[in-house]
């Protein structure tokens, strides 16, 4: 009776999800997605959902995986995405859940800058957790109302906000609505903070809602990532995309009054950097900075309902294994800075590093090289070239090889130890041994001159080096030696 029930309830989320798609055929003028990576600081084995979810989770729910998505990404990729791929120890640790009580809500935004508020369809808003204990909030919003670029540009500069960032910043009111339009959670942003406070007004209420903040750690920067599609016929910059003003600003999520490029050169670099323009002439391109994936096409049928699709799936599946990458590298590197400070202040480095090989940060180390370092995640053309462009402006190459050059040189550190250690002892044992070398001489003379038999003085100096070098004698083979001895003296006297 359970399974019928899941059942329906799962055949009732994809007719649900047909019916949005269906009207965005119609209305869709853009779509915002407002990605917040962080870092899980307190872990539950049985159940990662309990360590980082609020107790109002029996909203959460598995996301169904679109199977175009499943057919877009390659088999590791998919390991590292969803919990149902790859080996059993995924599970409970790599998720991905929607919050089902808040679809088809409100996401308000009030701009303190024009006095305006923005309406924002609640699509999804998404869970993900990694195996690296790196997770991502997400917020998929759609606008149906507001069709100038100046619109666009605020919503995804003031919706992204997590606090005050300066003192005489003007921040929006963010306000969370359900699909009955009654209030969920409101935040002036003004009166947040993403780090834990004694004060409760200074946690930004939004996060708190559907995050253990205890738990967590908010990580890369002190707003969250964009991803904008931004549907206009008139506006694309087809052909001049690499001075164009409200491209750069769309890129770079600036205000329409605020371009933080006042170089036409640089201007121009930056732009030939973040653009990918394989299908410019159908009227689409493609933005990507450190903090935000654009999309910029005309209105087309395409554009609606295949591009658009594909930024909800496709690009934000690669988009969120990116950002995963980035902040787990990122925490690492963090945790090894902090090792190598505690080394620098201590004598036991041996010791402290390794407490490292055995500890979490090492593990997660092994796995983000295992489960989440690779070079391609599809074998589509135009998925390796999103990924590569991707990579390099979130600077992952450059971020792993710090790391790796920093465990090396740890490692090689912990290796100097050890050899200089080796050095000490075996400078110690040939000091015993030249000490043990006088001393027998010394003997030999002495029991030459007493003893006339050649047998008796070997068996007498055999007796000494056991005695005085016990860490140079193997004992096990002392009778076989002593053995040797005897025979030889009773073979010389018997040939006398």
């Amino acid at each position: 009776m359970e399974k019928q029930k899941d059942e329906m309830e799962t055949k009732k989320d994809k007719n649900s999800e047909q019916e949005r798609v269906e009207e965005n055929k119609e209305t869709l003028i853009s779509t915002h997605i407002f990605i917040l990576p962080f870092k899980i600081l307190k872990q539950c084995q049985n159940n990662r959902e309990e360590t980082i979810l609020r107790d109002n989770c029996c909203s959460w729910k598995d996301y169904i995986i679109n199977p175009d998505t499943e057919k877009y990404l390659n088999k590791y990729a998919k390991e590292a995405l969803f919990s149902n791929y790859g080996d059993s120890s995924n599970n409970n640790r790599v998720i991905e859940k929607y919050y089902k009580d808040i679809r088809n809500g409100v996401y308000k935004i009030f701009d303190k800058n024009s006095n305006k508020e923005y309406l924002l369809e609640i699509e999804d808003i998404k869970i993900k957790g990694f195996d690296t204990n790196v997770g991502t909030l997400s917020f998929i919003l759609n606008n149906r109302k507001y069709k100038k670029m100046e619109d666009i540009l605020s919503i995804n500069n003031q919706g992204r906000k997590l606090y005050r960032a300066y003192e005489t910043e003007k921040c929006p009111i963010i306000t969370l609505y359900d699909s009955s339009g009654r209030e969920i959670v409101s935040q002036d942003i003004k009166n947040s903070d993403i780090v834990i406070q004694e004060n409760e007004k200074l946690q930004n209420k939004i996060i708190s809602y559907f995050l253990k903040t205890e738990n967590i750690e908010i990580i890369l920067d002190d707003r969250m990532f964009v991803m904008s599609h931004y549907l206009e016929n008139d506006c694309v910059p087809k052909n001049s995309w690499k001075n164009h003003e409200n491209w750069y600003k769309y890129i770079f999520v600036d205000r329409d009054d605020d371009l933080t490029c006042q170089d036409e050169e640089t201007m121009e670099k930056l732009l030939k950097k973040a653009t990918y323009s394989r299908w410019k002439n159908y009227g689409t391109l493609y933005g990507i900075c450190r903090y935000a994936f654009v999309v910029w096409t005309d209105e087309s049928p395409f554009s609606k309902n295949i591009i658009n699709l594909h930024l909800k799936n496709h690009y934000f599946q690669l988009v969120s294994l990116l950002i995963a990458q980035r902040a787990t590298i990122i925490s690492l590197n963090e945790g090894m800075n902090a090792l190598i400070n505690r080394i620098l202040n201590s004598e036991k480095i041996e010791k402290e590093i390794i407490e490292y090989d055995e500890s979490d940060e090492f593990k997660e180390y092994l796995i983000y090289l295992s489960k989440m370092n690779f070079q391609e995640i599809s074998q589509q053309e135009q998925a390796i070239e999103l990924y590569d462009l991707f990579r390099e402006q979130l600077k992952i190459k450059e971020l792993t090889e710090e790391l790796n050059l920093k465990i090396k040189s740890l490692n090689r550190k912990a290796e100097r130890k050890s050899d200089k250690e080796e050095a000490k002892r075996e400078k110690e044992i040939q000091t015993k041994i030249e000490r043990f070398g006088v001393l027998l001489t010394i003997i030999g003379l002495l029991t030459g001159v007493i003893f006339k038999e050649t047998g008796i003085v070997k068996i007498l100096v055999m007796i000494i080096i056991i005695v005085f070098s016990k860490p140079l004698i193997n004992y096990n083979e002392f009778p076989k030696y002593l053995k040797e001895v005897v025979n030889s003296w009773k073979c010389k006297k018997n040939s006398n």
